[in-house]
C-alpha cells in the first residue's frame, strides 16, 4: 500500500538495499494507487496499473486522471520522471460479437484499448504502455470473477487466435512509430 507512511519507510529501505547491490538497473514498481502514492521518489520511472472502462468508470476518465496526476506529481516533486502504463485493458471472450458495444465482446475490448491508447498519447505524459495482457490464461481466481476460469484480457485467446483488440492495438502502435 504505497500511500502510507509505513510503506514509504519500507520503499526507502528496499530502494537503498537495491542500489547498494546494483547501481546499473532501473527501479520501479507498479502502483494501483497512482493519485495517492507517496513512494515515487524511489523509482527511476513510474509504473501505473489502471483499468478505466473495465473496473469502473469509462475511458473518458483518463483525461481527468492525468490532470490529477500532474498536480500530484508536482506535489511529490516527481514531475520529470517517465511514466509507463504498466497495466490497462479489459476482457473479451474470443468470438463474442454483438451489435451492442457491451463488456465481454471483442468490439468493447477493442474500443476500450483504442480509446485508452489515444488518451495516453493525448496526455503527453505517458512514455510507454503495456496492455494487460498478451494472451488469455487460466487463473486460480473463482469462476465467478473470471469467465471460463480464465483471465480473458488477452489480445489473443489461449490458443493464440487474435481478437479484434489485437488488430486495434496493432494499428495504434503502428501509427505511433
Amino acid at each position: 500500500d504505497s500511500k502510507t507512511p509505513v510503506s514509504y519507510e519500507i520503499a526507502e529501505k528496499m530502494f537503498n538495499q537495491i542500489r547498494a547491490m546494483d547501481t546499473s538497473r532501473l527501479i520501479t514498481y507498479a502502483t494501483d494507487k497512482a493519485e495517492f502514492d507517496i513512494c515515487y521518489k524511489f523509482c527511476d520511472f513510474i509504473s501505473i496499473n489502471k483499468y478505466f472502462g473495465w473496473y469502473g468508470g469509462g475511458t473518458e476518465e483518463w483525461k481527468g486522471f492525468f490532470q490529477l496526476l500532474k498536480g500530484w506529481f508536482k506535489e511529490q516533486n516527481v514531475s520529470e520522471k517517465p511514466v509507463v502504463m504498466s497495466e490497462f485493458g479489459g476482457a473479451a471472450l474470443y468470438g463474442n460479437h454483438t451489435f451492442d458495444n457491451i463488456k465481454w465482446t471483442e468490439e468493447y475490448q477493442a474500443q476500450l484499448l483504442s480509446e485508452s491508447i489515444d488518451a495516453f498519447i493525448e496526455s503527453g505524459m505517458i512514455c510507454g504502455a503495456s496492455v494487460w495482457h498478451f494472451a488469455d490464461a487460466r487463473t486460480t481466481r473463482p469462476v465467478t470473477d473470471r469467465a471460463r476460469g480464465f483471465n480473458n484480457k488477452g489480445l489473443l485467446n489461449e490458443y493464440r487466435n487474435p481478437k479484434a483488440s489485437y488488430f486495434a492495438v496493432k494499428q495504434k502502435y503502428e501509427n505511433i512509430i
